[in-house]
């Protein structure tokens, strides 16, 4: 049972790109075609660099559908190349949105073209609009910069949060970023990017917010000042709404200067409609080349696509990250603030660490460690024609935010249960009923879960997406005594609807 195999290879002519013919492009210049070709007239024709150019078409998204030919030349050992294209719509109109109970709608609108003027560049400006949130950001990009496959551009952004349920604060982080990206194979790249900007923490203090009025009274407003109300162990400058000691610290603008890297991997069929393949992403960033901020921070985010059965998708999602400051403790807007885009059916800034002294639901102060994964189904819903667009998804997701670094641990305080108290180095007021400089954290590492179903639409208008999410596992808090008395302190949130859509043009 044993055979003998003879290769026998014989080598024909050599042939060579007489003539390459783009075809079918009304809209995007020839030039954007032709650089993503490794071979040009006069070279030796090669069926492999052909192939991965006709990958490299189809992934740009500018056409519905590329096909590369050729045909004899005007000798034997001629060939012409023939690029059959079709534009497609590359700009788009969006909008995305949600409501929680805790954070009111919030909405973005957004324009963007990724074959600007036909040139291949990508521009893209956004504005978001909530009843707790604004804010605009513009993004510019040049594929091919100078000349060389080398991807060159600069973000510009600004943007407002009124914390009012999450930390009792405002915030206001402007600046921007330049980066550079490096293709070092077909699949995998690395950006170099520098970024400067500037956080403004803000705490309201008037009548119908008075956030730090254990500091600076409101004369009539503040229990036990002035015309105000006598203060007492239920009703004082604490109880009416005040800010954290750890954001009394961070008030204030701080100017971060940080230089990262990202190392990105993609083997996807198809970036738009993903169906088989793994994308991959690490990014390291150290902040401290001048300004204020001092830390070390590096993410990763990996999701594996496979086609299950016909047309029917599944995906894997890990992701994880840590900060960790180089210089004296963390600064708080330098932790991780998370929410749905951790594990949905939580809240913005629902998940991690709390200051539970000041106030039993509010206060938010970030952690430094996280971690969560993803599983999720797509298939088409059974019974309805596939032209009609809608899909359905289900999915289940799981997570944590830990480890808060700010203060100073110390036996001083009485901290409710499950909580541990941490000094600051801020004035504080307010009499015998006032704010010491003492915060109670509570910092579980609890993992947080959560499962759901999706309805996906492509409609006329563009993709639609609902997700509604039911948290399985969180942290509830815990019963105790504090300055509100005996009630349920700290806690996560949940925000159970989310939804998300848009339209090309």
């Amino acid at each position: 049972r044993v055979i003998g195999i003879t290769y026998v290879v014989d080598e024909g002519p050599r042939v060579y790109v007489e003539r390459i013919n783009v075809r079918g492009n009304t809209r995007t210049r020839d030039y954007v075609i032709r650089r993503e070709l490794d071979l040009g007239e006069g070279d030796a024709y090669n069926k492999v660099m052909v192939d991965r150019a006709e990958r490299r078409l189809t992934n740009l998204g500018f056409f519905n559908k590329v096909r590369i030919t050729n045909e004899p030349g005007s000798a034997p050992d001629r060939v012409v190349v023939n690029i059959d294209v079709e534009d497609k719509a590359t700009g788009s109109f969006s909008i995305a949105g949600g409501y929680s109970t805790s954070d009111g709608a919030i909405g973005e609108i957004s324009l963007s073209e990724s074959n600007f003027l036909g040139k291949g560049q990508f521009v893209r400006i956004a504005g978001t609009l909530g009843q707790r949130t604004q804010g605009v950001d513009f993004s510019f990009t040049e594929p091919y910069f100078l000349g060389y496959r080398v991807a060159a551009g600069f973000d510009l952004f600004s943007k407002y949060n009124d914390n009012y349920n999450v930390g009792r604060f405002e915030s206001r982080v402007t600046g921007g970023q330049v980066r550079f990206t490096f293709p070092i194979t077909e699949e995998f790249s690395v950006t170099p990017r520098y970024s400067l900007y500037v956080t403004n923490i803000k705490i309201p203090n008037e009548a119908s917010r008075p956030y730090n009025d254990c500091t600076y009274p409101i004369p009539g407003i503040t229990p036990g000042y002035t015309s105000g109300l006598p203060a007492d162990a239920v009703y004082n400058c604490v109880t009416n709404g005040e800010a954290s000691v750890a954001v009394k610290e961070a008030q204030g603008s701080t100017l971060t200067s940080l230089v990262g890297l990202n190392f990105n991997y993609n083997s996807l069929d198809n970036v738009q409609n993903p169906r088989n393949g793994f994308v991959a992403e690490l990014k390291p960033e150290f902040a401290g080349v001048g300004g204020d901020s001092k830390f070390l921070r590096i993410a990763a985010d990996a999701r594996y696509y496979r086609e299950i059965f016909d047309d029917v998708v599944g995906f894997i999602r890990v992701q994880g990250g840590h900060v960790q400051a180089t210089s004296g403790n963390l600064r708080m807007a330098d932790h991780y603030f998370l929410g749905p885009t951790l594990v949905r059916g939580f809240a913005p800034s629902g998940i991690g660490p709390r200051d539970v002294l000041n106030d039993p639901t509010a206060n938010a102060l970030g952690g430094t460690t996280y971690f969560g994964g993803t599983v999720e189904v797509q298939f088409p819903i059974w019974g309805l024609p596939r032209d009609i667009g809608l899909r359905g998804a289900v999915f289940a997701d799981a997570g944590t935010l830990f480890n808060y670094d700010g203060g100073t641990k110390t036996a001083l305080g009485s901290c409710p249960a499950g909580s541990e108290a941490r000094a600051f180095n801020v004035t504080t007021g307010g009499g015998p009923y006032g704010q010491s400089n003492i915060a109670c954290v509570r910092d579980k590492n609890v993992l947080r879960s959560s499962v759901g179903v999706s309805l996906l639409w492509q409609s006329p208008l563009g993709p639609i997406r609902f997700d509604y999410a039911y948290a399985l596992s969180k942290d509830d808090g815990q019963w105790g005594n504090g300055p509100f008395g005996f009630a349920k302190y700290g806690g996560d949130r949940t925000q159970a609807f989310r939804f998300s859509g848009g339209t090309r043009f």
